[in-house]
């Protein structure tokens, strides 16, 4: 039987107990009823109709829900939550929040420029005098960063110092919340001469989804001395960070 559902707060939640009583009152036939003179039967939800869906942060979801058969239906669209971390009470039931409750036979749910906070699990419970149905989805939300320009950590990478026949490796640091990066270390040359152009060679390409970029040289020559430039960009701008490389040579007598 159904009947108005029964809700408790506990710490701004809600639990809905799904237990349902009714009136002792007569059911009102529905149209179908009067017409061919059925009695009023349990409700029954059209199956494949509530489906679980995925969506981005700001977008509109809508869920649907139809009673194929039923008189005097009561409808509720339910959201599971948590109460103290758990999703269901001491009872075995689950905890959720009752987000509309209508008399209908055909129904949908539509949440508007939704959250992160809106994702979970939704249901559909019906009901009459005869018993009750119930339908569930996964609403799986999306939040996409909007790009912005590469933030590079401003200590990286940094001079270096080193002998003749040494590893050298080169950092360069994404700060948090870089989305995907395009990333390229380039060697700078100063050539000898006034006017001269310096000679800049690609040594190192690669996608960074924040974290940090490397650049490692072995066992480096006197003509790796230079400067390194670490750049990266994106779809919003670019950003670079710019370190020298001393190469000390053996010495001469």
């Amino acid at each position: 039987m159904f009947s108005p559902h029964r809700v408790h707060l506990m710490k701004s939640c809600v639990l809905l107990v799904l237990l349902v009583q009714v009136p002792q009152t007569q059911s009102r036939p529905s149209k179908k009823d009067k017409v061919t003179g059925v009695r009023p039967s349990r409700p029954f939800l059209q199956a494949g109709l509530l489906v679980d869906q995925t969506a981005v942060v700001g977008s509109d979801v809508t869920f649907r829900c139809k009673v194929e058969n039923g008189a005097d239906i009561h409808m509720q669209w339910l959201k599971h939550i948590k109460v103290n971390g758990s999703s269901t009470g001491p009872d075995g039931l689950p905890y959720v929040k009752v987000l509309v409750s209508f008399h209908e036979e055909e129904e949908h749910l539509t949440l508007k420029n939704i959250t992160v906070d809106d994702g979970g699990e939704y249901t559909c419970l019906v009901g009459n005098s005869l018993g009750i149905a119930h339908q569930s989805a996964t609403l799986t939300v999306i939040n996409l960063v909007r790009p912005s320009t590469p933030i590079l950590q401003a200590d990286l990478p940094a001079d270096q110092t080193v002998d003749v026949g040494s590893d050298v490796t080169f950092e360069c640091k994404m700060m948090d919340g870089t989305t995907a990066t395009h990333v390229q270390w380039l060697k700078r040359t100063r050539i000898n001469g006034c006017g001269q152009k310096p000679d800049i060679t690609v040594l190192k390409t690669s996608v960074v989804v924040g974290g940090t970029a490397v650049l490692t040289l072995k066992k480096v020559t006197q003509d790796d001395e230079g400067e390194y430039s670490c750049v990266a960009g994106n779809s919003e701008g670019v950003s670079y960070r710019l370190a020298w490389l001393t190469v000390n040579g053996p010495e001469t007598e």
